[in-house]
């Protein structure tokens, strides 16, 4: 996110869309990763609850 504020703000404009377009890309992919990293952690989180409720003698 800093690299777009620093490209947005920087007085040179001729290549300003190629790297715009460089980093939305690094970006999507690591906001991409990120989600699913949290859906996994979710799920298992889930899943683990499952189990030890499934265990619980009462």
């Amino acid at each position: 996110m800093r690299k777009r504020q620093r490209i947005e703000k920087s007085p040179d404009s001729s290549n300003r869309s190629v790297e715009l377009r460089s980093v939305s890309r690094q970006f999507c992919l690591a906001h991409g990763a990120s989600t699913m990293i949290n859906l996994v952690s979710i799920v298992a989180t889930v899943w683990h609850c499952a189990y030890l409720g499934d265990r619980m003698v009462l």
